[in-house]
């Protein structure tokens, strides 16, 4: 496909492009370590830093589940075995790996969460070195007209700050050739600039970049599953920090003093050490008022429907997110299910992790010949993967030696493994219970 029919494509997507983009950045400033911070802020616009501060120790799930994929991956091992014919041949993945091999990983699964697509770049620098990279920036995907399992082009755009100027960055890679188009103002007019073209004759017939998408939305373009959590995670902040709020304006009961003189005090010196020292019992739990005033006693606010919504956001996060821990009182079934996702949901993503680090060291031994060789496929385990795995072997062993069957079944559904029902767990027990019924004599 020339650059004529890229443009074109391109530019018939722009809104498609802004829209995912903003998307993203809005997944990954949510995960950010001030996520509470700027979700606050986009929900209540105008509050003070009072209200942020006093919201900083609420727990960022949504981070918690994006953390808790990385360490499985990253904690994990990776090797390769060489699957071409004969001896194996120096020039493994270990020349990149052993140094940058956890970095690489993080980025590909953060990506993989955030956005659904991750891409690795083996490249020569500028200094005469190979490097391979995880691209930074957003990503997207150009389709082949009418195949969106056949991808023409990637996107890569980078903004960045110079002065008081945001300014950004594209490239273009397709096969064959890199198009740079650096400095731009409006990165929507790209296509009208002549690029910076870096020929790739290493990747004449393919792209030269190791393109994975993991996930789709229903339009068929990425989307991560962290994209996917992000309204329940909007929501999960808006009912928990009005939860707070109300529970200390509303939650507590009001003391009234009647007394002319602290009335009079209170108005004309709000912030008088007498009358700072009276509200320390409590946030909004004194009313001070003169002693010929009347005053009807508010119940405090029920708070019970507010923490269920509260729960009920939390719950929806984490199930978007396939966190076994989902709603925190789960058993049987409905946690081995959960179990089964994440494990699956990270089994999938270090499949195309090392699928396509597979696919960067066949590109980079395109590229250096001399130092690399093709024929050799990455593996990665995960470390939750390998406990579970370990775990189950383990109770096999226990069955054999005479672990009872309910216990053993039970033990596996728990450890995620779905074909276990509750049913199977009662059947298997209420033999057990009937082989330990003591059986009446038969008298004659």
């Amino acid at each position: 496909m020339d650059t004529a029919q890229l443009n074109a494509l391109v530019q018939g997507d722009i809104t498609s492009i802004s829209a995912a983009w903003q998307d993203e950045v809005a997944a990954r400033n949510a995960i950010a370590g001030d996520g509470i911070d700027t979700v606050i802020t986009e929900l209540f616009p105008g509050v003070d830093a009072k209200l942020l501060a006093s919201n900083r120790d609420l727990p960022n799930i949504l981070q918690e589940g994006a953390s808790r994929y990385t360490r499985a991956m990253t904690r994990g091992e990776l090797n390769w075995e060489y699957e071409g014919e004969g001896d194996a041949p120096k020039g493994d993945p270990g020349v990149d790996l052993k140094p940058l091999g956890r970095n690489l990983v993080q980025d590909a699964t953060m990506d993989a969460l955030v956005s659904g697509k991750f891409a690795f770049y083996p490249h020569v620098r500028a200094d005469g070195k190979r490097r391979l990279t995880a691209l930074a920036g957003f990503l997207w995907p150009v389709y082949e007209p009418g195949d969106v399992n056949e991808i023409a082009a990637l996107l890569q755009i980078i903004s960045y700050r110079q002065g008081d100027k945001t300014l950004h960055s594209v490239r273009r890679y397709s096969p064959g050739l890199v198009e740079v188009w650096a400095g731009l103002e409006d990165w929507t007019t790209f296509p009208g600039a002549a690029p910076q073209t870096l020929e790739q004759p290493h990747a004449r017939d393919r792209l030269p970049v190791a393109f994975r998408i993991v996930g789709r939305d229903a339009k068929r373009q990425p989307e991560g599953i962290a994209q996917t959590a992000l309204p329940a995670f909007r929501r999960y902040v808006k009912f928990a920090v009005l939860l707070a709020f109300i529970a200390t304006r509303g939650g507590f009961e009001e003391r009234v003093v009647k007394s002319d003189y602290l009335s009079k005090l209170a108005t004309d010196n709000p912030r008088h050490p007498l009358v700072m020292e009276l509200k320390r019992v409590g946030v909004n739990m004194i009313r001070l008022m003169d002693s010929g005033a009347t005053y009807e006693r508010l119940d405090p606010v029920v708070l019970g429907e507010y923490r269920e919504q509260e729960a009920v956001a939390r719950a929806d996060v984490r199930n978007a997110m396939n966190m076994p821990d989902t709603g925190g009182d789960l058993s049987g079934e409905a946690l081995a299910e959960k179990r089964e996702a994440y494990t699956e949901s990270v089994e999938s993503i270090a499949g195309s992790v090392a699928d396509a680090l597979t696919e960067a060291h066949e590109l980079g031994a395109a590229l250096r010949p001399a130092e690399l060789r093709p024929g050799w496929r990455v593996n990665l385990s995960p470390r939750f993967t390998r406990d579970v795995m370990v775990e189950r072997k383990q109770l096999l062993e226990e069955f054999k030696a005479g672990l009872p069957k309910s216990v053993w079944l039970s033990g596996l559904q728990s450890l995620g493994v779905a074909e276990v029902t509750d049913a199977h767990i009662e059947a298997a027990l209420a033999v057990e219970e009937a082989d330990t019924v003591p059986v009446p004599p038969v008298r004659p």
